[in-house]
């Protein structure tokens, strides 16, 4: 799992919603992670699945929310404020996929719904 966490906080911080947008951080192994079939691209599908698995992830507890506490080591407060767009003090699962998938549009400058590592 602290694989799976160290992989999240990468993407995470990656993406321009949780930080300033640029160059892809991404390493050949995180690519290659989230690259399941192989084609050399990461496919919106393909994020989305790792997406969610990370959010299992990260509620420990499965009850449908991420707490500070879950999310500690991975995101800061700043971080999961902004995700936690109801600021209810928990993100629930729509409020973590709405935010990943806002960053992969965004990141997806051509709008082919793939990324690539360059």
């Amino acid at each position: 799992m602290k694989k799976n966490l160290f992989l999240l906080a990468a993407l995470l911080v990656s993406v321009p919603v949780l930080a300033q947008p640029g160059p892809s951080p991404w390493t050949a192994e995180h690519f290659e992670r989230l690259d399941t079939d192989r084609d050399g691209q990461v496919s919106r599908a393909e994020y989305r699945q790792f997406m969610e698995e990370a959010f299992a992830n990260l509620d420990q507890d499965a009850n449908g929310q991420i707490t500070p506490a879950e999310a500690a080591g991975v995101l800061t407060v700043e971080q999961f404020s902004r995700v936690d767009v109801d600021q209810g003090g928990t993100i629930g699962k729509t409020e973590f996929m709405d935010a990943v998938m806002a960053d992969f549009d965004r990141q997806d400058r051509d709008g082919d719904g793939f990324l690539s590592r360059d």
